[in-house]
C-alpha cells in the first residue's frame, strides 16, 4: 500500500508509519467470490495479498464488463475508502488473500495528515 500511495506523491516516514499502524484484517476467497459488491455500503479497503481479482461492472445488456484486473499487492478500491457506496464489483480469479483496512481509520489517518 505504501508503494501505492507513493506513486500519487512523497509520503513522509511519519505517513508511512501511521498507514503501517492501521490494523488489518485477513481474510481468504475462492474463485470467483465477491470481495465487493456494486451498491453496497463501502466500510473497508481491499489489498491483494496473494492471487488475482477483477474489478467489474454489469452493463446495460446484463454482460459482465471487466475494468481491470489486479494481482498482488494492488489496492483493490482505495477510491471508494471516502466514498458511500461502491459503484463496481471486486471478484476473485482464483483463491486469494485479501487484507482489510477499515474505512474510519484510514478517514482519521488523512484528517492528522491535513493538520
Amino acid at each position: 500500500m505504501i508503494f501505492q500511495l507513493s506513486a500519487q506523491g512523497e509520503l513522509s516516514l511519519d505517513d508511512q508509519r501511521a498507514i503501517l499502524s492501521i490494523p488489518m484484517i485477513s481474510r481468504s476467497f475462492a474463485p470467483r467470490d465477491f470481495l465487493g459488491r456494486e451498491g453496497k455500503s463501502v466500510s473497508r479497503c481491499a489489498i491483494l495479498t496473494q492471487g488475482f481479482a477483477v474489478r467489474q461492472k454489469l452493463t446495460s445488456q446484463g454482460d459482465r464488463q471487466i475494468v481491470s484486473l489486479h494481482g498482488p499487492g494492488d489496492v483493490l478500491n482505495f477510491q471508494n475508502a471516502f466514498l458511500e457506496f461502491s459503484d463496481y464489483d471486486l471478484r476473485s480469479v482464483e483463491e486469494c488473500s485479501v487484507s482489510f483496512l477499515m474505512r474510519r481509520q484510514l478517514e482519521v489517518w488523512r484528517l492528522s495528515a491535513l493538520q
